[in-house]
């Protein structure tokens, strides 16, 4: 069976935008885990699979705020881009608020696991809610959820 491989150069745009520009030698072969991350959530309609991958990332990978490396997740920099984009703010922080309601999915995770998990969202969520947010992010937060506020993908190209 053949292997399907995505090829992105500058950004990776299905719901919202993620520039690779500048960052695809921060790890090798893939992209970094901050990038790996910001795919995984920027997804409006998220799967089980989806929030598999999240739950196992924010697992293993620690929150870095300071010359984060690529096995880290780089808070200032998932803070910069969603300060500037509110439905990209909008669709992350919600997909990241549920979270929690898939833990009973994967057994093998423990309790202590879960607040692992739950202290980095928390501490993540703080972070972004306190960054200035830019006068277009206010602007747009102003009409919220009542419009779009991403670009739709169907489940064919999502496939990856």
């Amino acid at each position: 069976m053949p292997a399907n491989v995505d090829v992105f150069a500058d950004e990776l745009h299905f719901c919202h935008r993620i520039p690779f520009k500048d960052r695809l030698d921060l790890d090798s072969p893939t992209i970094c885990t901050t990038d790996l991350w910001l795919e995984k959530m920027q997804i409006v309609e998220i799967n089980l699979k989806d929030f598999k991958d999240t739950i196992v990332l924010m697992l293993e990978h620690p929150l870095s705020h300071q010359q984060p490396g690529p096995k880290s997740i780089d808070t200032t920099y998932i803070v910069d881009i969603l300060r500037q984009d509110w439905g990209f703010y909008y669709t992350f922080t919600t997909n990241l608020k549920r979270v929690p309601e898939h833990f009973d999915e994967f057994p093998s995770i423990h309790e202590g696991q879960h607040s692992v998990i739950l202290d980095r969202i928390d501490e993540l969520l703080k972070a972004i809610d306190i960054a200035p947010k830019t006068l277009g992010w206010k602007m747009r937060a102003k009409i919220g959820s009542r419009r779009r506020w991403y670009q739709e993908v169907s489940e064919k190209s999502r496939q990856f």
